[in-house]
């Protein structure tokens, strides 16, 4: 058998190998047969970064967002944005190569879902119907919907792209073409025998040999390290195995000492920074210091996540917290005391979510290409409207004008 026959039939090897790996089900989340208390303990620790994120952004904004932040609302515009590319970048790593499934699971529910909030854009675009700018209210809406959509795909493209970046499969496919390419070279110097005579074409001939003796041995290395990699993804699926059966003890331990440990500062910060610092740290502690019991009840709500083939839980929480908000600002007034921020801001905006949301709209989208689309839009349409009719059922129960 001849070098140009070895690298063909190595070719064919290796587009088996992809074949039968892109063929492989995507195992289930690890995080789901875990302990329930060290997967709350995770998102938990997370969300008090997440919702601190959120009121350091909102304070840059205030001092220099302009008068379109201004307009808009300094509490959920740039943070929805930054917190739906960090879902992008987080999830697609996560299919890619994996990761540490709590620290995945407390950066995404927690973080990302924390700094951002559906609820505080839902309580804008209801003022501004309220008060007869329907045309804000719709300049809001999809704004808010293009930016954050774009940012999820940018993340998400931006760590495709870093990651793919010298991957063994990139070469294989380079060295796949290139035997190709051989073919038809060698039909090339068959033609030109009787054209250029039959020196020039020896001399191409065993040109053309040894080229395809080297890219015949490269394909067989490749090949081997096709296996290689094939045996690193069995040992990371059970690596996988083993961490859905569960976190080792001193696991646990570990993400219940860092949820301790951020309990404590983000209290100790509340309780002190307005004795202190002044001027109104409390206000600005005591949201962060909430956080972790809407982050928690959004993640409970999860569970419900599937039903009716859309997102209820996810649903539900924007819906529920979009209602909440809108109470807290029609009984607080346009000046909320730090009682009032801590409930609209921490818990409200860390009970509901734009990151998840957004992602949800994605996976419903992927999922078919009629039925999906449908599913997509009537899960936005539907969390939109139905927030919108919590909160002007609110805002005119308990307002006076």
């Amino acid at each position: 058998m001849d070098a140009s026959q070895d690298g063909w039939e190595e070719a064919d090897v290796l587009t088996v190998k992809a074949d039968a790996a892109a063929a492989e089900p995507e195992p289930p989340s690890p995080t789901s047969t875990m302990p329930a208390y060290v997967v709350y303990a995770s998102i938990c620790a997370f969300a008090y970064a997440g919702v601190l994120l959120r009121q350091l952004l909102r304070l840059f904004l205030s001092e220099y967002g302009g008068a379109l932040a201004a307009s808009i609302g300094h509490g959920f515009l740039l943070q929805n944005v930054a917190g739906c590319f960090a879902m992008g970048w987080l999830k697609q790593r996560e299919r890619s190569v994996g990761g540490p499934p709590l620290l995945l699971k407390g950066l995404t529910t927690g973080l990302c879902g924390c700094l951002t909030t559906f609820a505080s854009w839902q309580l804008a675009v209801g003022l501004q119907l309220r008060a007869g700018n329907v045309g804000s209210a719709l300049l809001i809406v999809a704004l808010q919907q293009a930016v954050a959509r774009s940012a999820l795909l940018a993340g998400a493209d931006l760590q495709h792209w870093a990651g793919s970046r010298g991957r063994p499969g990139d070469h294989d496919a380079a060295l796949v073409a290139a035997l190709k390419e051989l073919g038809s070279v060698e039909a090339s110097i068959a033609a030109s025998k009787g054209a250029l005579g039959e020196s020039f074409a020896a001399e191409l001939a065993g040109r053309y040999n040894r080229t395809s003796a080297e890219l015949a041995e490269a394909s067989r290395s490749a090949a081997q390290l096709a296996d290689e990699m094939s045996e690193a993804r069995c040992a990371r699926l059970q690596l996988s195995e083993a961490q859905r059966r569960g976190p080792s003890e001193p696991n646990a331990r570990m993400w219940l000492a860092i949820f301790a440990a951020a309990s404590v500062a983000a209290w100790a910060a509340a309780l002190l920074a307005d004795r202190l610092v002044g001027g109104g740290a409390w206000a600005f502690w005591l949201p962060v210091a909430v956080a972790p019991a809407g982050a928690a009840l959004r993640h409970a709500l999860s569970s419900l996540n599937g039903k009716l083939d859309l997102p209820m839980g996810t649903l539900g929480a924007n819906v529920l917290g979009s209602t909440a908000t809108a109470a807290v600002y029609a009984l607080g007034g346009s000046e909320p005391s730090a009682l009032a921020q801590a409930a609209s801001i921490g818990f409200c905006g860390s009970l509901s979510t734009v990151s998840t949301y957004m992602t949800d709209a994605q996976a419903l989208e992927q999922a078919g290409e009629k039925a999906g689309g449908v599913r997509a839009w009537l899960y936005v349409v539907g969390s939109v409207a139905l927030s919108q009719v919590a909160v002007a059922v609110v805002l005119i129960s308990l307002t006076d004008d």
